[in-house]
């Protein structure tokens, strides 16, 4: 297996991992587990943490983190330097889903990481800038949670599939918004 298909198979079962861990994600977690410790130990051993918790806790461990707690959050926004606006960038990742080919149903879920994530790597030719913004906001959300988190392996690991990401401001001289192109105001 290449670097770049581990790379994207890897992405791919995280960001299912990263999803609410309900009765099915449990069931998937189990049959991902002997697959994953033969691809990627690292990521085996940060699932090993998750599952022995109670289905409760691991749901209410889920929800404080990831759900009420914004510094924590899974969505693209919330881990974005603050002098780049979130608009345009979910306007790229709602356009680059779409010109891949992918119905979007629901335009909230582009925000979301596990989603992104699982589109950069079923994705052919994703733009580079929102891969760089993904692989940030990663490294960012695994600097948030406490060193001890059950999570924090997990999402290091997917973390990792992005290599050495430059700081959060480093995406900005690639970032393009595209209002800046439209040939007329926009008035509201």
């Amino acid at each position: 297996m290449t670097r770049a298909v581990h790379t994207r198979w890897l992405r791919k079962a995280l960001a299912a991992l990263l999803d609410y861990p309900d009765a099915r994600w449990r069931r998937r977690a189990h049959r991902l587990l002997p697959v994953l410790a033969g691809r990627d130990a690292d990521a085996a051993r940060a699932l090993e943490a998750l599952l022995p918790l109670a289905a409760v806790e691991l749901e209410s461990l889920y929800v404080a983190t990831f759900d009420l707690d914004r510094k924590t959050s899974l969505q693209l926004s919330a881990h974005l330097p603050p002098d780049l606006p979130p608009g345009p960038v979910l306007a790229l990742a709602l356009d680059a889903i779409r010109t891949a080919g992918y119905a979007v149903k629901n335009p909230a879920w582009v925000d979301h990481l596990p989603t992104l994530l699982e589109f950069l790597a079923v994705s052919p030719d994703p733009p580079s800038v929102l891969s760089r913004l993904v692989g940030q906001a990663l490294a960012h959300l695994v600097d948030c949670l406490d060193p001890g988190h059950p999570y924090r392996p997990l999402v290091g690991c997917a973390a990792g599939t992005f290599g050495s990401v430059s700081q959060p401001g480093g995406a900005l001289s690639e970032f393009q918004d595209p209002s800046a192109t439209v040939p007329y105001p926009l008035l509201f």
